[in-house]
């Protein structure tokens, strides 16, 4: 069998080790105000946590606290100590331990799959780093979430994960049904999670509070709306969404902003009226026996992140910041959607639009090639010289069969961002060309390129399926659905994955030189053998 050979440089272990000093040193000097403490040690009503510090704080779960259990060794994977980052006390922990959480048999029901899992961290900057949320799926198989740390505002921040298809029943080491897995040098401060189903049985809202603000952040980023807005701070997500702000979202996302908005600054709704009114905006309706909430689920305007539960409930900010980061994301029949709309419009005339950083945004942006410059750098230990290409600045990642990443001629590769979507780089003109929406599984793009020049790839649209498509004509074909057991156990899916595309695999002898960069590695495309 042919394969290539691939170095893997992790620099950012080495980055890490740099910086932490500093941050720390940095971390000493700075007190959080009161508001902001508060809203790091609140937990909302009705959810599960653990707050962790000197003593641990848990309700409906149990985290596997290695220094209670006597752990002295760093390598252990439940190893951890005690810090204060910023007047908060907080657990720490390296490279190879893990966070162990093992949710109460008592908060949830058979059945229960939808989460809203919070994890409280500090954020060490200066650069951008990660760490990973893990737990067990419907299908029998395990996913694991990346969560970035941005490392531009350093301190404690929240990340918000939403999961409809967990299984809780499942188990790791320990008993633990979660799990937070490290990528170096972290410190947590509260994991939480929200029980989504529950909520909807109860007919009850939860509280939001305590939750992680990444839509605003989002908004912001397609510079829509202003990160220090005071209506969708974190401690204003719970509060009713008036009228007035309804429409004024409304109006921003529809390109209409210049228009006069008469609603009422008091008045507060309902989510069924909250969806009816961005539904009417987009020329949805319902169908006569459901309700809005559940015909906005239907045409996928909404999605669980937005906590829409029921038409009585109270529409919160939380849930207009969810549907309108939806409606955004939404794509018509034809292919369009609302995004393509305000860039048409001179929405962001005169702007950078590589700097924009909205993964959506960036699909919709770059759906037609656009050129991607790479730059040539060098190894200062060996002096080789390498050239290296990203994501107009942001994260790629290579297909989890890495083998195939490379063309037949050797004059592209294939790679892709953590939503899914696969694009196949053009070494000699620099151009990076959309091919589709993939299969987003963490960081594994599972894609190859195979003898016959095909790029085959899995992408789910209701079902997972083998597609393949041509590199010069960009035509696509489904070739293989994987029936429903292969589906129930992940290990099996990617096992067949494997072996559906590695039939037909013949590569050509090549030399090349190329290099793709990760926030976590660089990787070198170098001296392809015959092994």
């Amino acid at each position: 069998m042919k394969k290539r050979k691939i170095t893997a440089l992790l620099m950012s272990a080495v980055m890490a080790i740099g910086i932490i000093p500093s941050a720390v040193t940095m971390a000493a000097d700075t007190q959080i105000d009161k508001a902001e403490y508060q809203y790091f040690l609140h937990n909302a009503e009705g959810s599960a946590y653990a707050v962790l510090g000197e003593k641990i704080e848990q309700k409906g779960l149990e985290f596997i606290d290695g220094l209670a259990n006597g752990v002295k060794d760093k390598s252990e994977e439940t190893y951890n100590e005690i810090v204060n980052l910023d007047g908060l006390d907080a657990r720490k922990q390296y490279s190879t331990n893990y966070m162990y959480f093992k949710v109460n048999d008592d908060f949830y029901e058979k059945g229960d799959t939808e989460f809203l899992f919070s994890i409280t961290f500090y954020d060490f900057g200066p650069s951008e780093g990660k760490y990973y949320f893990e737990y067990h799926t419907v299908n029998g198989g395990t996913k694991q979430i990346t969560l970035i740390k941005p490392g531009t505002n350093p301190g404690w921040s929240v990340k918000t994960i939403c999961a409809d298809d967990v299984d809780l029943t499942k188990t790791y080491p320990n008993g633990a049904t979660v799990r937070v897995m490290n990528g170096a040098y972290n410190a947590f401060r509260k994991f939480e999670i929200v029980n989504v189903n529950k909520a909807r049985r109860d007919h009850k809202v939860p509280d939001v509070t305590a939750l992680g603000n990444d839509m605003l952040r989002d908004l912001s980023n397609l510079m829509l709306l202003d990160v220090k807005d005071e209506r969708f701070k974190n401690e204003n997500l719970a509060k009713p969404a008036t009228a007035y702000d309804v429409q004024d979202l409304k109006n921003i996302v529809t390109n209409n902003e210049k228009a006069t908005n008469n609603a009422s600054k008091t008045a507060t709704m309902t989510q069924g009226q909250l969806v009816t009114t961005f539904m009417q905006a987009l020329g949805m309706t319902k169908k006569n026996d459901e309700s809005a909430v559940d015909a906005a689920r239907r045409l996928g305007i909404v999605d669980a992140s937005g906590l829409f539960l029921f038409d009585d409930a109270p529409a919160t900010n939380y849930n207009l910041l969810g549907i309108t980061n939806s409606i955004l994301a939404y794509e018509t029949p034809d292919g369009k959607n609302l995004l393509d709309d305000l860039i048409s419009a001179g929405k962001y005339k005169g702007v950078d639009l590589t700097k924009i950083s909205n993964e959506v945004f960036q699909y919709r942006y770059y759906s037609v090639p656009k050129k991607c410059p790479y730059k040539v750098i060098t190894d200062p230990a060996t002096g080789r010289t390498y050239k290296h290409v990203d994501f107009f600045g942001g994260n790629l990642i290579r297909p989890y069969l890495s083998n195939q990443s490379w063309t037949n001629d050797g004059k592209g590769f294939i790679c892709g961002t953590t939503a899914g979507y696969l694009y196949l780089y053009d070494i000699e003109e620099q151009m990076m060309i959309y091919l589709d929406k993939s299969k987003p599984s963490s960081t594994n793009l599972i894609a190859g390129v195979m003898g016959d020049g095909y790029i085959y790839y899995i992408k789910s649209s209701g079902t997972e399926e083998l597609w393949r498509i041509h590199p010069d004509t960009l035509e696509k074909e489904l070739v293989y659905e994987f029936p429903v057991q292969v589906k129930r156990q992940e290990r099996v899916h990617l096992q067949v994955c494997r072996v559906v595309l590695y039939q037909s695999v013949t590569l050509q002898t090549q030399q090349l030189s190329f290099v793709m960069l990760t926030s976590m590695a660089v990787l070198e495309q170098a001296d392809l053998q015959v092994l």
